[in-house]
């Protein structure tokens, strides 16, 4: 038994990666020649093996294999052996594909070689070992294959043709082959019962033969519908067949059918599964959609009204049951039309009746967030979710999907990696947008879908225009197999009203006044008692306030909610009815005069907590910077947690405390704390903001403490002590840790409205009202600080330490640090706990020392202390750790200076930091070191935040641009990285780091490392530009390469060498020749120092005044 690869299927190029298998099967070989297999398919006159030599001209990226088996012992009287060698056909498959068990496989068989084919899939349905087999199994070819009919009659006849097919053999078949196939029992009762369950499954491809009746055409084929079994008849006898010979024209005529129909199979194929997981892996990141999870649940019984199906009712259950595309739920602000949506999405399919078998309609969602992540404002996110969503609800979709989305291209689809995805499909909007609409009328695909679409006037873009989408997509269905209607809920805007109007509409406010009502009273049946004369006419004053607020409320949910926690409020402090009636008539029934009004009321004392609270929240609509070192960086995502707020809103100083936070304790009083902030949100700003309780689980089982008295060498050092050591067994020592709860739960707006408040004049105007200067500190201190005691409440034996899946799930605390700042513990992105923490940390620094004008030392002293205990080395480790994780910068390259929290500092833009250091002259940058950290710094501007002013500080402070480290100077080394190795355009930041080098006495004659001149570099840029008409908007007087060369003339160049060539090279130009020739005529009457280069070719003088000597430093 062996399986042969004839061809390996990498395409035309030989690069690719096969997308299908296609496997051979012979039959019968009483003699058991070895060469029976490739007999069984070559041509015996020309030597031609169709599998080999024809088929791969057809199918370049089908791997074609050949399976080589004993016959005579399988086809034996026993069943048994039957049995067993279909299995070694599974095992050698199995084998064979164990790199991509999942590839789509066609097996192929000769004869009684289909039969073994059939038993080897009924194998593979009851073993799971080669279930994947099976499942990859989607076309059965046969040749002249004789199987058991539906009829007791055709029975007889499997088992005469079976017979017949082993007496036409050329020699004498055993007797005992012959006795197994005149039974039939051999085949016909196991095939015969397990195959039939399996015929559903897998496509067909039927030949029978035209000369001869060795296997009649009734025993041939399967008796299948046209949809799952191609009957083709073949002009040959039943042993020629499925051999073809190039010469003979009734040979190709047959070839031809087999190969368009083995063609068809392969275009039918399912999609290659690696592909299909990539791109639904794709989708599902960029429709990423957390919205959902964090709208709030209805209260109670609320929105009941909505499966009213009488005729005075919204209408909704009417439209699930009719063919409707459209129902438009509408309302104003703060009315619950994201509550109402979620609820119907969770609870439509228990409310719509289908007919018996008939298939109940795929429910999707998609729910926008304007305070979101960036993201879920998109049109592009939603067209990504309803895709992701439609190919995992749909079975056999994804193929037609991966053909919609890939972009022309020739390489072929079996090539195709992870890693080259992106570049090979097309996922921009208008690309998803057409592939909605094209599986909408897809002649094939069948089905029902409702889409709730919620807080359409939350996306960004053109609402007028997505709108418009959108009812095309449904209305191009309503003809079509697919059906798909959709569910939407917006706000009544000008640019969406126009096309909906039509539709079945329900105005949400006009329905809630029940569901208000049993709300009010539900939240103030406790705090009612708080009233000194509640027991006088209770019933009436609820009544009264109860009606008041309904009247007020004009079908505002959210302006309930506010109102009924300003006056649980009051009662809390001991308000009368007399003076809730007057609260209450005082409140406003605009939201917006509402929020001033709340803001009014807040007590004087409290108005700067109010303050910095809404500053820190507002802080997580408003991205931190981007361009810090994007490619390592994590990205922060989601709403502040309760435990970061309240870390946040403490004292910075108290962050520099000497001693660490991971014991239990200390983790108590945090969570203490955090209780106290939640109940100071609630006193200081009246429900604008508030603690949202998560519905997510928690990944982990909770935090980990060691008792003293089992910790191995118990130590007494504060720092060290209460956390696991590495000796320790972790696994039998886990309880719920007191952090949980502040870990999950979120601080955010009350509403969209909010936030929109917050940045209005209105709320500024509030503000100033209530107070003259507002003693806000900045909030990245703040954030800064609460990263500092995050990172102290870890392990110290924990940051550094690589870990594994399994490990980090044991510290609930250290899968909070890597669910906030997506570390991939044991993968590519982050090692270990420390690395994204740090990188958070730093970009957090980095804008307190903008926002602030002063350096961060005392923080940034504390993270050193912090770091290099638990790891001394830290800093080597982590400028490691950015460098290999960044994809632009050559591996090849380092920089040999000292790793210490300088150096960091300079990698990570703290320029403040970095300044004030320098001025303590605690570095010396007259040597080798300066040198190094002006090439490091010349390397890496584009990648950290203003490099120029690094760069500027450095020289400042003594380094010289001339001073040479390994046989180059600074100065060389920035302009080769920016003239040689660079592409055409050149951006500010790198204009200004040559410039500013220049004035600082960089030699502006230094010679680029190819020889050439720098100015001629420059020029022939510039006239590159203006050619490919990049400088159209700019004009060559205005782009940055003309401002550098003005620099190199400004700073006296040495142009009489080069003079001709760069008025050659400008020709082009008339204006800048012009131009070029004025100065250097200037530039000659100067009569300007030539370059030290220069005068050592040229044999002058190299002495240098003293003057300069301290411009030039010691030249190159």
């Amino acid at each position: 038994m062996s399986i042969e690869e004839l061809y390996p299927g990498k395409g035309e190029n030989g690069n690719a990666r096969p997308s299908i298998d296609i496997v051979a099967v012979h039959g019968l070989n009483p003699w058991n020649s070895s060469d029976h297999a490739t007999a069984t398919w070559e041509d015996p006159e020309s030597r031609h093996l169709w599998l080999r030599d024809s088929l791969p001209l057809s199918q370049p990226n089908a791997r074609i294999l050949l399976y080589a088996y004993e016959s005579s012992p399988a086809f034996g009287t026993d069943k048994e052996r039957f049995v067993h060698q279909a299995n070694s056909l599974l095992e050698c498959l199995r084998l064979k594909r164990r790199g991509e068990p999942e590839r789509p496989l066609i097996m192929m068989g000769h004869s009684l070689g289909g039969i073994l084919i059939k038993q080897a899939l009924v194998n593979a349905q009851n073993n799971p070992k080669y279930k994947s087999i099976k499942d990859a199994t989607f076309a059965v070819v046969f040749f002249g294959t004789p199987h058991a009919g539906p009829s007791d009659d055709l029975k007889v006849k499997f088992a005469k043709s079976c017979v017949s097919v082993a007496q036409s053999m050329p020699w004498r078949v055993s007797n005992d082959i012959m006795e197994g196939l005149k039974r039939g029992s051999l085949f016909s009762d196991v095939l015969h019962e397990n195959w039939r369950h399996q015929l559903e499954q897998y496509r067909f491809l039927s030949f029978y033969e035209g000369i001869g009746s060795i296997v009649p055409r009734e025993s041939a084929v399967l008796h299948l519908g046209g949809d799952r079994e191609n009957q083709v008849r073949l002009n040959a006898d039943h042993s020629s067949m499925c051999r073809f010979n190039p010469s003979v024209k009734a040979d190709m005529n047959n070839y031809f059918f087999v190969e368009e129909n083995i063609a068809d199979l392969c275009e039918q194929r399912p999609a290659d599964t690696r592909e299909v997981r990539n791109l639904l892996d794709k989708l599902v990141s960029i429709g990423s959609n957390p919205r959902q999870e964090k709208i709030s649940d209805r209260h109670a019984d609320s929105f009941q009204w909505i499966w009213d199906f009488s005729v005075d009712g919204p209408g909704f259950v009417d439209w699930l049951k009719s063919d409707m595309p459209i129902y438009w739920i509408t309302g104003l602000p703060g009315s619950g039309k994201s509550t109402l949506m979620k609820y119907m999405y969770a609870e439509s399919l228990k409310h719509l009746s289908s007919p018996t078998g008939q298939i109940k309609p795929a429910v999707m969602g998609y729910f926008f967030h304007e305070l979101g992540e960036s993201r879920e404002q998109t049109f592009r996110s939603f067209l990504a979710s309803f895709l992701s969503q439609i190919i995992t609800s749909f079975e056999g979709l994804a193929s037609l999907v991966l053909q919609l989305l890939r972009k022309p291209t020739n390489r072929q689809p079996g090539s195709l990696t992870s890693e080259d995805f992106e570049d090979n499909f097309a996922l921009e909007e208008q690309h998803l947008q057409q592939a909605l609409l094209a599986i909408a009328k897809h002649p094939t695909v069948s089905g029902n879908i409702i889409f709730f679409l919620d807080g359409l006037d939350e996306c960004s873009g053109e609402n007028r225009s997505q709108v418009q989408f959108l009812t095309k997509l449904v209305e191009s269905s309503r003809n079509t197999k697919l059906a798909v209607r959709l569910c939407l809920a917006s706000r009544s805007l000008p640019e969406i009203e126009p096309a909906l109007e039509s539709y079945p509409r329900c105005r949400i406010h006009e329905w809630t006044a029940e569901d208000i009502s049993e709300y009010v009273i539900t939240k103030l049946t406790g705090p009612w008692n708080l009233l000194e004369d509640y027991h006088l006419d209770r019933n009436l004053q609820e009544y009264d306030i109860r009606q008041s607020i309904i009247k007020k409320a004009g079908g505002v949910f959210l302006w309930v909610q506010i109102v009924v926690d300003n006056l649980i409020i009051g009662l809390e402090e001991g308000d009368t009815r007399e003076e809730l009636m007057e609260r209450l008539e005082s409140l406003p029934s605009d939201l917006e005069k509402l929020y001033a009004r709340i803001v009014q009321q807040i007590p004087s004392k409290f108005i700067h907590d109010t303050i910095n609270y809404i500053n820190i929240v507002q802080s997580d609509y408003t991205p931190i910077d981007q361009d810090l070192l994007d490619d390592v960086c994590p990205d922060r995502y989601g709403s502040f947690t309760l435990l970061e707020f309240a870390l946040a809103t403490r004292d910075p100083k108290e962050s520099l405390s000497q001693l660490m936070h991971h014991t239990e304790d200390a983790h108590c009083k945090f969570q203490a704390y955090c209780e106290l902030v939640e109940r100071r949100i609630k006193s200081r700003c009246r429900g604008l903001l508030y603690v949202r309780e998560s519905q997510r689980k928690v990944r982990c089982s909770g935090l980990l403490y060691v008792q003293e008295s089992q910790r191995k060498g118990r130590s007494d050092d504060p720092e060290t002590r209460g956390y696991t050591s590495r000796t320790t067994r972790t696994g039998s020592w886990q309880f719920s840790g007191p952090l949980s709860r502040s870990m999950k739960n979120t601080v955010e707006f009350l509403h969209l409205t909010v936030q929109k408040y917050i940045t209005s004049q209105g709320f500024m105007a509030s503000i100033q009202a209530k107070t003259e200067h507002a003693l806000t500190r900045p909030v990245s201190v703040g954030l800064m600080a609460a990263a500092l005691t995050i990172l102290k409440m870890l392990p110290p034996d924990q940051l550094f330490r690589t870990m594994k899946a399994s490990e980090e799930s044991r510290s609930q605390l250290c899968c909070f640090v890597r669910h906030r700042f997506k570390i991939q513990i044991g993968r590519n992105r982050f090692p270990n706990l420390a690395y994204g923490l740090l990188m958070e940390y730093f970009k957090l620094c980095r804008l307190a020392e903008r926002n602030t004008g002063v350096s961060q030392s005392p923080f940034l002293k504390e993270l050193d202390r912090i770091c290099t205990l638990a790891c001394k080395d830290w800093h080597s480790k982590l400028y490691e750790f950015c460098w290999n994780s960044n994809t632009n910068w050559h591996t090849s390259t380092r920089f040999s200076f000292t790793a210490d929290l300088f150096s960091i500092s300079i990698f990570m833009g703290l320029n403040m930091y970095v300044k004030e250091e320098l001025e303590s002259s605690r570095y010396k940058l007259l040597g080798q070191d300066g040198c190094l950290l002006l090439q490091f710094v010349s390397y890496i501007r584009r990648r950290i935040p203003n490099a120029p002013e690094a760069l500027a500080l450095l020289l400042t402070h003594g380094a010289q641009p001339n001073q040479e480290y390994d046989g180059i100077s600074s100065w060389q080394y920035a302009l080769d990285l920016e003239l040689v190795h660079k592409g055409p355009r050149m951006s500010v930041a790198e204009y200004l780091m040559l410039a500013t080098m220049l004035d600082f006495g960089a030699d502006p004659n230094q010679r680029l490392s190819d020889g050439v001149s720098p100015l001629l570099k420059i020029l022939q840029r510039i006239i590159f530009l203006r050619t490919a008409r990049y400088l159209i908007f700019e004009g060559w007087e205005q782009c940055t390469e003309m401002k550098l060369v003005r620099s190199f003339i400004k700073n006296g160049i040495y142009v009489k060498p080069d003079m001709r060539e760069i008025l050659s090279e400008v020709k082009t130009c008339p204006e800048l020749k012009a131009y070029l020739e004025k100065e250097f005529k200037q530039l000659e009457a100067a009569k300007p120092r030539k370059s030290v280069a220069i005068r050592k070719r040229t044999g002058e003088d190299l002495d240098l005044d003293s003057k300069q000597q301290k411009r030039r430093g010691k030249g190159t």
